[in-house]
């Protein structure tokens, strides 16, 4: 559990970093995962893209991972990523030392917030997950 001593805004403020991570790594076109007990969430580095009169969109896919969407009844489409791209883990270490928190407050803080997502979806079949500038995991009635 996220320390007593940790604050709403010390808890935002790294996971607004955790966003910002995401968003270096989809520039580079590769793949996260997040863990979270048991639970697993990827956001994906492959981006659809839309095309307009001069005006090129690019939006990240996220993945839940196959355990997490049947432990909670998620139907959803199995993407099969184009090429190799690479998949990382979310790197506890480096956004400890952009946030200046420590390493363990910023895995804790992760953690809890996908925890958090999946009880949320246990018990009401459906939830957000928000990342700023990035997007958000939407979930809706399983």
């Amino acid at each position: 559990l996220i320390p007593k001593t940790a604050t709403y805004d010390e808890v935002l403020q790294i996971w607004m970093a955790v966003s910002q991570f995401i968003i270096r790594r989809l520039v580079q076109q590769k793949a996260l995962i997040f863990r979270g007990s048991d639970n697993s969430l990827y956001s994906n580095g492959s981006w659809t893209s839309v095309t307009m009169v001069n005006f090129y969109v690019q939006r990240p896919i996220f993945i839940v991972a196959e355990s997490f969407a049947l432990l909670h009844g998620i139907t959803y489409t199995k993407y099969q990523p184009l090429g190799s791209i690479p998949v990382l883990q979310l790197n506890y270490a480096a956004i400890s030392t952009e946030t200046g928190f420590t390493r363990d407050l910023v895995e804790v803080s992760v953690k809890e917030l996908i925890s958090a997502f999946s009880r949320t979806l246990s018990t009401n079949n459906q939830g957000e997950l928000t990342f700023k500038d990035v997007g958000k995991l939407i979930v809706k009635d399983g």
